[in-house]
C-alpha cells in the first residue's frame, strides 16, 4: 500500500541535500572572499607595488585578488601552495615583465602557450599539481627551453645522475694563458698603482660574493639541482650561475622565498646533518669557482693594460 509519508520524507531529503549544498557554495565563496581581503594579502601588495616581487604563496587563495592587476612593474609573481585550477589568465599582456612564475602546488590541470611571449621569463614552476605531473610541455616551448627552466614534475622526484656541485669549470678560463704573468720590470713599474686598486676591489667583491653563499647556499643548491633534471640545462646552469655569483637581487630573493624553508614544502626548520654536509660542499664549490674565476679576470685584466702600455711606447 502506497504511504503518502515515503513521497514527503523523499522530498525533505532531496530539500535538505539542496540547503546544505547552496550553504556549501555560499561558505566556499565567502572563505575565497576572506581570503583575498586577508590583512597578509593587502601587506603582500602593498609591498609588491614597490618592490614588483608579489609573494602569496600558501593562502588559501583560488584566484588573483583584484588589486594585483593594478601592480605594474611585477618581476616575480609567487603563488605556490594555494587552490589555482588554472593559470590566471592574460599574465603575458598584464606584466610583461615577468622573470619569475611559481605556481607550485595548486590544482592546475593544463599548461598555457602563451607564456613563451614574456620575452624576460627565466623561471616557470608547476611542479607539485598532480595533473600535471609527467606532462609533456607544449610544441611552443621548444624554442625558448635555452632561456627558460621549466618544472613539471615534483621537487621530491628529482633523479639526475649529474652533480652541478662538483662542475666549478663553468666559468670561463684562462686557456693556458699566461701573458702578463711575466712581465718586464719597467711593466710592472708602470701598473703597480693599477694592480693594488684592482686587487683592493677584487678582494672586497670577493668578500662579498662569498657572504651571499653562505646566505643562500641551500636554497641555490636545491634550486640548481632541480635544474640539472632538464634537458639540455647546461645553457640554464651557465645563466643562473652568472646570476647568482653577480648578487642578481631578484634571482637571490625567489631563491630565498621559493627554497627557503617557509616556501619549500616539507622543509624543516633547520637543516638535517645531510642537508648541512651538502650545503657545506656547495659553498666550498662555489667559492673555488669565483675565486678561480676573479683570478682569471685579473690576470686578462693585467694582460690587457701591458699590452696597451707598449702600444703607447
Amino acid at each position: 500500500m502506497f504511504s503518502p509519508n515515503l513521497r514527503t520524507s523523499k522530498r525533505g531529503d532531496r530539500q535538505t541535500k539542496a540547503t546544505v549544498n547552496r550553504s556549501a557554495l555560499i561558505s566556499a565563496s565567502k572563505d575565497t572572499l576572506t581570503a583575498e581581503d586577508s590583512p597578509t594579502v593587502r601587506q603582500r601588495i602593498s609591498e609588491a607595488r614597490k618592490s614588483g616581487f608579489l609573494d602569496l604563496s600558501s593562502l588559501n587563495l583560488s584566484i588573483l585578488p583584484e588589486p594585483v592587476w593594478d601592480i605594474d612593474n611585477l618581476v616575480a609573481i609567487l603563488l605556490g601552495g594555494n587552490n589555482f585550477p588554472a593559470v590566471p589568465a592574460n599574465l603575458p599582456s598584464s606584466f610583461p615583465n615577468l622573470q619569475y612564475i611559481d605556481l607550485s602546488r595548486n590544482k592546475i590541470a593544463s599548461i598555457p602557450t602563451n607564456l613563451v611571449e614574456l620575452e624576460d621569463l627565466k623561471v616557470l614552476d608547476l611542479s607539485g599539481n598532480p595533473d600535471l605531473e609527467g606532462r609533456e610541455l607544449p610544441a611552443s616551448y621548444g624554442p625558448v627551453r635555452h632561456r627558460l627552466a621549466v618544472f613539471v614534475d615534483d621537487e621530491s622526484s628529482h633523479s639526475s645522475s649529474r652533480d652541478y656541485n662538483n662542475n666549478s669549470n663553468e666559468s670561463e678560463d684562462d686557456n693556458g694563458d699566461d701573458s702578463g704573468e711575466e712581465v718586464d720590470e719597467e711593466g710592472k713599474t708602470d701598473t703597480d698603482d693599477n694592480d693594488e686598486d684592482d686587487a683592493a676591489s677584487h678582494s672586497s667583491l670577493s668578500r662579498q660574493r662569498r657572504d651571499l653563499m653562505e646566505d643562500v647556499a641551500l636554497e641555490a643548491r636545491k634550486f640548481f639541482r632541480r635544474l640539472g633534471d632538464l634537458e639540455d640545462s647546461d645553457d640554464l646552469v651557465s645563466t643562473f650561475r652568472r646570476m647568482l655569483a653577480g648578487r642578481d637581487p631578484t634571482f637571490v630573493k625567489y631563491l630565498l622565498r621559493r627554497y627557503g624553508s617557509a616556501g619549500s614544502p616539507g622543509s624543516p626548520s633547520s637543516p638535517r646533518s645531510g642537508s648541512m654536509r651538502g650545503q657545506a660542499v656547495f659553498v666550498r664549490k662555489e667559492k673555488e669557482r669565483i675565486a678561480d674565476e676573479e683570478r682569471s679576470q685579473s690576470r686578462k685584466a693585467k694582460a690587457s693594460r701591458v699590452g696597451s702600455h707598449y702600444e703607447d711606447q
